[in-house]
Parts: structure tokens; C-alpha cells; sequence
């Protein structure tokens, strides 16, 4: 049963079949396409599972159907649509005496319809099912003239041929009779029932609006989770998959968790493809969750869908998911570089706030870019609450494992015992075993020892209809070279088995699977593969579908691979070539783009499509539009960015001038009436610009976006705006244009009383007037921060007011004022968390120590900087420190230490292209140099850091140096 957390809603229709022809075919044509949508809008995936729709005859309808049927009402609960008319249905002659042992209930229901079996197993026998199961009774009036035979249940002329009229007769009495009967039923049961539609079109208007009930009532407007959630689901999905049937691994819980009592290095687990890696650390972290439950377990298996692999979007999960988990404020860069920087200080911030236990799982499937499997994106050392577990087969990643000295356990094969467990475990599930020489010859064989070639020989082994031939089934799986060998036989039966009524059935469906970047749903599966602009009859579908169970993954309606050696099977089987594997993204291309809109589905799989397709014209077409760039700004702006590196490095497009435009609509005052969007779009353009580094193309949208918006009177998106502008101002050094813009915002922010942005605003202008030596003005400004920020409650705003104000006393030599608020901050920012602010106010209060001749506690507070800068991996608060404790011990003559600090901050200056702190290193060098004694050295040194200034235009810097060299020249 779907539980509410899936997002999904798979709905099974029960309905007899001549006579409902019509209202079937409205259903699907009409109503579920408008649920479909509906859901869509929600986050959530709908199909319906209608085994008649499609089908040309009553007897391939229902003959060899039955278990199939009941099989898929129990994966469609509790959803399930029961319409009757005047026809019973069709009675199966004999019940399978395998099916009947698997659903003993059937026993008491012989010479029943296969209809009323669907209603009694998906609805009658199951009380759950009371709030989403619905019935259809139609008018018996309603029935058009002259086609009794169709619409009213009749003798059916082979009953005349083999039985005579009379017996005929009494036979078609008696379903009249049961018919009767389950309709009562159903009326007595209280189930959600309406009576006497009177057409198809009647029909089609009360599902659709009990349906729209129960979708409004379960998935409300708002309800659509967000990215991260979808994947954290996904996942989760994932890691229960692999708890089904689990043998072996067991024996090596004891060893991760001695590992983590013991070390703290991460561990890897390494072994053969199939060998039971993704399961034993979905099996162990679900397990350890339940026993920790104050441990945050956060799992993330690679290879899941063909986007689980980008290292930077896994960070962007890692630390989404933490900041949930842990309350934890800031922005998570757009920049991959950034991003990668800033994940060592997530990681020690959460571990701040509690025990973190991250699971990694398949390294070597990670996307080979950026340094991607060399595991670059990994921090070099973990924080003390954080423990870390990976696994990874041989390859790069493996390589970078062991050059990092991280521990390792490999996992071995499974031993006789456990094989032997492991096929009675498997086989229990559909009520089969083997005998003593089978299951003798399969566990004795060594290749069988890997558990996914055991599950897809059992997998076959199971479903094979003829225990005669059993021996020779297996004696073909044994023979095979590989897994993937074994998986083109399993491709090969299915041909064989499911492609009489449609040619070419498995190759479409699988590589249409192989071909998708987060799976396809059922719908779009059944589109894909079906023919002439109809989608592939439920009937066709779900035999196949069953048969693969054990092969494809489901969540949230989507379905992917289990394995990504299915992916590498398909690949060989089926798509051997360049031109083949890139035609099957451009069909899958040419179904998402013919979607109206731009619905979540089409923004995440076209342009990825239009990538792995090479059609870098579409793709420039597809990035250049404006609907499409306002929904994937929406849904993920990181995509975004991602599409553009990849087009510009593969093509001769490029991002400047690509939303020209856009500009050119400006010229059309109706549209911009029209389309109250298009402020924020420009608005949204000029942020992509500016975060992609582009800031003049950013500040010429910000200028057409500034004058709509005064045209129009959009305040609120004027203010936001300007303070664009002036931020870029300000980094372009056009501090007096950036002022002029933020007092404008200022005003609007009065007016409109929104003390947020007025605290916020303030900051940023004190900043400017301190820089321009207006100290008094500035720390005016800063205090009205601080009140404002105190009467809202935001206590992040109080203590960057209270350091900023420290500053200011600070410069203007006030150091026991200044000394005061920093303490207060300091008191503050632990309160808080703010591991960025601390390391910060700790620098500030070592130098104001060291100038009071505190050399002891000033070098205390800058080790305790350097010890946070560390775990946090900010290289630019590590130079900072390292260069503040080489001045201390150059104070206190301890020349050699000093230099060694000097030249490490040197080191991490070049390293982050830090040039005003380079140019510091080499004066505090040249002036150590000077010290000792060492003239030419030290005068070379700072002659180094002059020219390197003014090639900067560090013009103050510059000065300072001048007067030194004047002095020892």
C-alpha cells in the first residue's frame, strides 16, 4: 500500500469488459489526464492500471489474467474504481492451484466473475479501504437501443452451441443472480458508491471530482516538496530496497561499529561488483538509526538515478539536509569551488550541534569531473562528531582511499552456509523451493557466491513455469561468463515471453529506463513504448513489469534500475553504439518537449536530454526561454548553472549576450502589462549573471529591471533592486553611486515599515562610511542596527552590529570599549553556533591583546582562530591567523617560528590568490629579515611586496612599504 510520504497514487479500475468499452476509453482519454495534471501541479505521480483498456477481445482480457490482476490491485491499495453495469463479467473455467495456495480465500470463490474477484480482493475483504475506494453504478435505462447483447448480460452464443438454449439460459440466470448480489453487496458495505450514471461523459465528472477530493485532501496546495526532500525520499527508498532479503552481512556490523568506537578516520568497504556493499550499509544505517536515535545517519547511494553521481550536488544534499537537521542559517553557494570550500565548516558546524554519521555508497560511480572520483570535494580531515563511512570498488576512488590512510574492509564473498540461507529466503517469497540437488548445485558453484548473480539466477528460477525444464535453466545461468552476461539472458526470456501482441516491447522499455535521468514514471513509460499515439495497453505492460520486479526500483512512482549493472547489461545488449545511446535521448527529448508548459518532469529531463543527446542547439534554444528559465529558477537554479558550464565548453554559445532578448519585450508596453512576471524575471537573470561572475551583464538587466518597475509601481521588487545595484557598485569600488542607491531603498523600506531590510540595509552603509573614515556617522548607523535587530529578535544581525561597532572603537584606538563588544559578540555567537563569527571575533580580540602587550592570551585567542579556521577549511581565516601569531612571536624574538608561520600563510595566500595577504607575508618576512640582521634579504623581500602592491593598487599598502624602504634603504 502507497503510504502518504510517497507521493504516488496508482489507481486500479475494475469494470466488465464489452459493456464498458466506452467509459473506459473516456476515462483514460479524458478524466485521468486532467488528474494527471492536477497531480503534477503536487509533486505527485499518478498512473491507473486498467488491464481491459486496450485489449481487443473479452478472452485475452481475462483468460491467464487472474493472477495478474490481483497482483496489481494489491500494488495499486488503496486506490482502486469499481464500475458495473448489467453485465457480470467472465468466469475463469479453473483457478491455478499455485494461485490458489498463494490466495486461499479463492477456494470459497470458484465460479465467480474475474470482476467481482478484483472487487472482493481490492475492496470487500480489506475494510482499509473504505476512504479510497470508489463505485460506479450505471442507469440500467441508460443502455442504447439495440445492443442488448453488449450491454445486458446474455447467453453467450458458445454456452448455446455447448450447452442448448435452456441451459444456456439458467446459466446466464445465475450471473444475473450475482451480479444482484454484488451490487448489494457493495451498497451494504457503506463504500463511497454512486448510482445511474447515464453516459461516459457523467462518469468521467464524478471521478474526476471524487478523486480531485481525495488529492486536495492528501496533497494540498503547498504540500510539493521541495528538491531536497525528493531526494532524501528517493534515497530512503533506495536503502529499504535492499532490506527485503539480507544474508551475510551481518558479520560485519560488529566491525563498523568497533570502527567507530575505536577511530576516527573514515572507513571505506570495498569488494567485486555485486558483492553486497549498497546493502549491508543500507541494512547497518537503517538499523543503527533505530538503535541511536539521537544520531543524525544521512545515507546517499550513488548510482540510484544518472544524477546521483555529481559530487556537488551530493554536497548541496549533505547540506541541505543538515541544516534542517540541526537549525543551521547561511547560504549554500552556487559556486562549485565555493562550494566545495565551504563544506568542511557545514560539517564541523553540525557536528557542533550533535553526532553525524555520513554514509557514502559507490564512489567509484561518481561523475569523473573536477576531480570528482580523486575524492577533491572530501575535506582532508573530519570534525570530531562527524564519522564518515564510504565504499567504493577499484579505481581512482579506491586509489584516493588508500593514499588518505583511511581504514578499509573488504567484503567477501558469501560462504555455503549463507547461499543456502539466502536461496530459502528468496524462494519463501513466492512459495517455491528447490530440491536437495539443485540447491546443492547451485550454492556449490563459487560464482554464485556474489549475492546479485544469486538473485538474478533465482529471479529467473522463480518465475520459470516448467519444473522439468529447471535443470537446464540453471546449467545456462552457471555457464555465463559475467552478471551482465546473465542479465542479456534474462533480457533474452523476456523477448521470448512478452513480445507476441508488441514487437521491439523489452528494448523500448528498457533503454527508454536506461535513457532517463531520475527513472520515468508509469505513465510516461506506457507512452514511450506504446504505438500510433496511444500508450501500451495496461494488459501488455504489467506482465512484464511483474516479471522484472526484482530488477527495476520504485519510488515515488518513478521506476529505475536496482543496479547499475542493469544499466551496463542494456548497454551492451542494446546500445553498443555512440549513435544508438544518442538516439534514445532524443526520443526521450522529443516526448518531454512535446509536454505543454514547462511541468517539474519536462525542466528536469529535457535539457539533461538535449546534453546527453549533444544537441547543444537545442539545448541553447531551450536555456534562452524565458518560461523554461523562470520554472528551472524555481525548481533548482543550480541546474542552471550547470547546463550553461557544460554547453559553453562543448559549443560556440555563451551566456553575455544570450538573454539580450529579453530586453527587446521592454519595447512593448502591453506585454509588460500583461506578464506581471517579467520584472522578476529580469531580476532573476541578473542574480545568474552575477553569481556566474558576469556583474556587467548582471547591472545592465538590474537597469532595465529598475526602470519597469518604477513604471509599474512594484515597490517591494524596486528595493530589492537597488540594493542589487549597489552591491555590485560596491565591489566595482563606486562607493558614492552604491550609497546614493541604498538610501533610496532605505526610504521605501520606511515607508513600507519593513525593519528587516532597513537593519540590514544600515549595515551595509556603515560599512561604506567606515571606509571612508566617517566613524562616527558609521557607528551611528551600526547602533540603530543593533536596536532594530534587538526589538525583531535577530540575534545573527545584534552580534555583527556589536563587531562592527568594536571595529570602529578599535580604529580609533578605543580598545577597552572595543574589547567589551567583542566579548559580547564572542558570548553571543557561541550561543549561537556561529563558528564563522567566532574564529572572526577571536582574531580581533588576540590583536587588540597583543597591542596591550598581551602576548600569552593574544596567541591563545589565535590558535583557537587557526584550531576553527582548520575544521571549517577556511584557508582565508587560517592565513589570517597564522600571519597574527608569526607577528606575536616576532615581538617576542622568536624569529624562526615566525618565519616558518609567515612563509605557511604565504604558502595558503598563493593558493587562494590572496594578494593582499601575500604582499603582508612578505613584509612580515622582510621586516623578521631585518631583525636578524639580514638587510639585503629583507629589504629584497619588501621591495617583492611594494611591487606586487601597486600592481594591485594597494594603494595604502603600498605607502606603508614606501616608508619602510626609505627607512632601511
Amino acid at each position: 500500500m502507497h503510504e502518504n510520504n510517497s507521493r504516488q497514487i496508482r489507481i486500479f479500475i475494475s469494470s466488465t469488459f464489452l459493456d464498458m468499452q466506452r467509459e473506459r476509453d473516456y476515462l483514460v482519454k479524458f478524466t485521468f489526464p486532467q488528474l494527471r495534471k492536477l497531480c503534477e501541479e503536487r509533486g505527485v505521480t499518478w498512473s491507473e492500471v486498467d488491464l481491459r483498456w486496450g485489449i481487443t477481445s473479452e478472452q485475452s482480457a481475462e483468460d491467464q489474467v487472474l493472477p495478474i490482476c490481483l497482483e496489481e490491485i494489491q500494488r495499486c491499495k488503496p486506490y482502486f474504481i469499481g464500475i458495473l453495469g448489467e453485465r457480470y463479467g467472465w468466469i475463469p473455467q479453473v483457478i491455478d492451484p499455485a494461485l490458489m495456495d498463494r490466495e486461499p480465500w479463492l477456494a470459497e470463490q470458484i465460479d465467480h466473475s474475474v470482476t467481482e474477484l478484483e472487487i472482493l480482493h481490492g475492496v470487500l475483504n480489506n475494510p482499509e479501504m473504505a476512504k479510497r475506494a470508489f463505485f460506479y453504478f450505471r442507469d440500467p435505462g441508460a443502455i442504447p437501443g439495440g445492443q442488448e447483447n453488449v450491454f445486458l448480460e446474455m447467453p453467450l452464443q458458445e454456452e448455446v452451441d455447448r450447452f442448448g438454449k435452456e441451459e444456456a439460459w439458467k446459466r446466464t440466470e445465475s450471473r444475473r443472480k450475482k451480479l444482484t448480489a454484488l451490487k448489494s453487496k457493495i451498497r451494504r458495505s457503506g463504500l463511497p458508491l454512486k448510482e445511474n450514471f447515464n453516459s461516459p461523459q457523467q462518469l468521467g465528472e464524478w471521478v474526476l471530482q471524487d478523486l480531485t477530493g481525495i488529492i486536495e485532501q492528501m496533497y494540498p496546495a503547498g504540500s510539493q516538496p521541495t528538491p531536497l526532500q525528493r531526494v532524501i525520499r528517493e534515497q530512503e527508498t533506495f536503502a529499504e530496497s535492499r532490506t527485503r532479503v539480507y544474508v551475510g552481512g551481518e558479520r560485519y556490523f560488529k566491525q563498523i561499529e568497533e570502527h567507530l568506537a575505536q577511530k576516527h578516520v573514515p572507513l571505506a568497504l570495498t569488494g567485486e561488483p555485486g558483492i553486497g556493499k549498497s546493502a549491508l550499509l543500507a541494512n547497518w544505517g537503517l538499523q543503527y538509526r533505530r538503535t541511536h536515535q539521537d544520531v543524525k545517519v544521512l545515507m546517499h547511494f550513488i548510482g540510484t538515478n544518472t544524477a546521483s553521481g555529481d559530487w556537488a550536488a551530493i554536497l548541496r544534499r549533505i547540506i541541505g539536509e543538515l541544516q534542517d537537521h540541526f537549525g543551521l542559517e547561511g547560504e549554500i553557494p552556487e559556486d562549485v569551488n565555493a562550494l566545495r570550500e565551504a563544506f568542511p565548516g557545514w560539517l564541523y558546524r553540525a557536528g557542533c550541534k550533535g553526532k553525524v554519521v555520513l554514509i557514502l555508497d559507490a564512489l567509484n560511480q561518481l561523475e569523473d569531473k573536477q576531480g570528482a572520483q580523486e575524492l577533491t570535494w572530501l575535506p582532508a580531515e573530519f570534525p570530531q562528531n562527524v564519522w564518515v563511512i564510504l565504499s567504493t570498488t577499484t579505481g581512482k576512488a579506491l586509489d584516493a582511499v588508500k593514499e588518505r590512510g583511511y581504514s578499509i574492509l573488504t567484503l567477501e564473498p558469501l560462504a555455503l552456509q549463507e547461499r543456502e540461507e539466502f536461496v530459502r529466503k528468496f524462494l519463501a517469497q513466492y512459495s517455491k523451493q528447490l530440491n536437495v540437488q539443485q540447491l546443492k548445485r547451485i550454492v556449490g558453484n563459487e560464482k554464485i557466491s556474489n549475492p546479485l548473480a544469486l538473485r538474478i539466477l533465482l529471479d529467473e528460477l522463480r518465475q520459470f513455469g516448467s519444473y522439468t525444464r529447471l535443470d537446464e535453466i540453471i546449467q545456462t545461468f552457471l555457464d555465463a561468463e559475467s552478471i551482465i552476461e546473465m542479465l542479456e539472458l534474462v533480457f533474452e526470456r523476456c523477448e521470448n515471453d512478452f513480445e507476441t501482441e508488441r514487437p521491439g516491447l523489452v528494448k523500448d522499455l528498457l533503454c527508454s529506463i536506461w535513457g532517463a535521468r531520475q527513472g520515468l514514471s508509469e505513465a510516461e513509460l506506457l507512452d514511450l513504448v506504446g504505438k500510433n499515439g496511444e500508450p501500451l495497453a495496461q494488459g501488455i505492460w504489467s506482465p512484464l513489469h511483474l516479471a522484472l520486479s526484482e530488477s527495476l526500483l520504485e519510488h515515488n512512482g518513478f521506476i529505475h534500475f536496482s543496479h547499475d549493472y542493469f544499466r551496463q547489461a542494456v548497454e551492451k545488449h542494446y546500445l553498443s553504439t555512440q549513435s544508438e545511446r544518442e538516439s534514445v535521448h532524443h526520443r526521450l527529448a522529443d516526448y518531454f518537449q512535446s509536454m505543454e508548459g514547462y511541468p517539474g518532469r519536462k525542466v528536469v529531463e529535457l535539457p539533461w536530454q538535449y546534453q546527453q543527446a549533444k544537441d547543444w542547439a537545442e539545448l541553447y534554444r531551450l536555456l534562452t526561454d524565458a518560461d523554461y528559465f523562470q520554472a528551472q529558477w524555481s525548481l533548482d537554479r543550480y541546474e542552471l548553472y550547470a547546463f550553461w558550464v557544460v554547453l559553453e565548453a562543448n559549443a560556440d554559445f555563451h551566456r553575455e549576450k544570450a538573454y539580450d532578448g529579453f530586453l527587446e519585450k521592454l519595447n512593448d508596453p502591453v506585454h509588460l502589462l500583461l506578464n506581471s512576471k517579467f520584472t522578476l524575471l529580469l531580476g532573476e537573470i541578473s542574480v545568474f549573471f552575477r553569481n556566474t561572475g558576469c556583474t556587467e551583464d548582471s547591472m545592465r538587466f538590474l537597469k532595465e529591471q529598475e526602470k519597469v518597475c518604477r513604471d509599474l509601481g512594484k515597490r517591494e521588487e524596486l528595493s530589492v533592486c537597488l540594493e542589487n545595484q549597489a552591491l555590485i557598485l560596491r565591489e566595482w569600488g563606486r562607493l558614492e553611486e552604491a550609497m546614493r542607491l541604498l538610501k533610496d531603498q532605505e526610504q521605501i523600506y520606511r515607508e513600507m515599515g519593513n525593519q528587516e531590510g532597513i537593519q540590514r540595509l544600515l549595515g551595509i552603509q556603515a560599512l561604506i562610511l567606515h571606509s571612508w573614515g566617517r566613524f562616527d556617522e558609521a557607528m551611528q548607523m551600526q547602533r540603530e542596527k543593533e536596536r532594530i535587530c534587538r526589538v525583531l529578535g535577530n540575534r545573527d544581525g545584534i552580534q555583527v552590529a556589536l563587531g562592527n561597532q568594536a571595529l570602529i572603537l578599535k580604529t580609533n584606538g578605543k580598545l577597552e570599549d572595543a574589547m567589551r563588544l567583542y566579548k559580547e559578540q564572542e558570548l553571543m555567537c557561541r550561543e549561537l553556533g556561529n563558528q564563522d563569527a567566532i574564529q572572526k571575533n577571536l582574531g580581533n580580540q588576540g590583536l587588540i591583546l597583543n597591542i596591550w602587550g598581551r602576548h600569552e592570551e593574544a596567541m591563545e585567542k589565535q590558535k583557537e582562530k587557526e584550531s576553527i579556521c582548520r575544521k571549517l577549511g577556511d584557508l582565508e581565516g587560517i592565513q589570517s591567523a597564522l600571519g597574527n601569531e608569526a607577528v606575536i612571536l616576532q615581538a617576542k624574538r622568536n624569529f624562526d617560528e615566525a618565519m616558518r608561520l609567515s612563509k605557511e600563510k604565504e604558502k595558503i595566500c598563493l593558493q587562494i590568490k590572496n594578494f593582499d595577504g601575500l604582499c603582508t607575508a612578505w613584509v612580515y618576512q622582510g621586516s623578521i629579515h631585518l631583525m636578524m640582521g639580514h638587510k639585503e634579504i629583507g629589504l629584497s623581500l619588501l621591495r617583492k611586496a611594494y611591487e606586487q602592491a601597486c600592481q594591485h593598487q594597494f594603494t595604502a599598502m603600498a605607502a606603508k612599504i614606501k616608508v619602510m624602504l626609505d627607512k632601511f634603504s
